[in-house]
């Protein structure tokens, strides 16, 4: 028998390299708990700055039809992936980008008016699914250019999709 009334558990890691990819519903109908799920994306954030965590965090909505990609935003058909916050970001601009997506919230949730606002994040529709089939190939990357052999995927949404778009070949 013992008296210890709370298991104690020493883990000892395996010596593998984890990061975290988030991906945040940017659609119409999250904008009255834009500011909610801001605050828990900027809250797993300052973890993964705290615990030196590689992390991106992309928020989805719409495409437009064209097939690009630069350093921070990626469009296929109808999905539009932005990168609005990453590990790999200067300090500086971090804490800017932040700020302005804390900020983008703020006006869309609680409609303040006087607060900046980006033409970059508009909100739109729900590409989930089609947002979903994508993500194996962004994880890849982001595998790639962080050296992480384990990545944690948390995706925060109202979970309505809109119907899969596909091209058959």
């Amino acid at each position: 028998l013992s008296d210890d009334l709370f298991l104690r558990q020493t883990v000892i890691p395996d010596g593998k390299n984890h990061g975290m990819v988030m991906l945040l519903d940017w659609s119409g109908s999250m904008d009255c708990i834009c500011h909610s799920t801001v605050k828990q994306i900027l809250t797993l954030v300052q973890f993964c700055r705290k615990v030196s965590i590689p992390f991106e965090v992309y928020t989805f909505t719409n495409g437009h039809g064209e097939k690009n990609q630069t350093d921070k935003v990626i469009t296929h058909e109808m999905v539009g992936l932005v990168n609005v916050l990453s590990s790999s970001a200067k300090r500086r601009d971090l804490e800017q980008d932040m700020k302005n997506i804390f900020s983008q919230s703020l006006r869309i949730s609680h409609r303040h008016h006087h607060v900046p606002y980006s033409d970059v994040l508009q909100m739109s529709g729900t590409p989930l699914n089609n947002c979903l089939f994508m993500m194996p190939d962004v994880i890849d990357r982001f595998k790639r250019r962080s050296n992480v052999q384990k990545v944690s995927f948390v995706c925060i949404t109202d979970g309505e999709s809109s119907p899969v778009h596909y091209t058959l070949k």
